[in-house]
């Protein structure tokens, strides 16, 4: 496993701080009149994306999975049940030299 894991990161209490923190940061880009006209496309695509996967799942408790390729398998487990779970893959984005994963 460890040849294929780089970390592994716990939300205990979900991600809704981090879920406003990212919303901020795109709307100062967005906001930015010096931003290029490149760096406001993908503002608008990383946001709208952010959206879509902004859902009732913020709150709940979570873990990365970070793999050394550089993907990030996201887990969502199950409160009455810790062996049953949700998961996918969390895109991740440059942007201005930050780099962002759409959890």
């Amino acid at each position: 496993m460890r040849s294929l894991i780089d970390r592994v990161d716990v939300a205990a209490a979900g991600q809704a701080v981090a879920n406003n923190k990212l919303t901020e940061f795109l709307d100062n880009l967005r906001d930015d009149a010096e931003s290029m006209a490149s760096v406001r496309a993908d503002v608008e695509e990383v946001s709208a994306l952010h959206q879509d996967t902004m859902d009732d799942k913020q709150h709940l408790r979570l873990f990365l999975v970070r793999f050394k390729n550089g993907q990030t398998q996201v887990v969502w487990p199950s409160s009455e049940d810790p062996l049953q779970f949700e998961q996918r893959i969390a895109p991740v984005y440059e942007i201005a030299g930050e780099r962002i994963q759409i959890t």
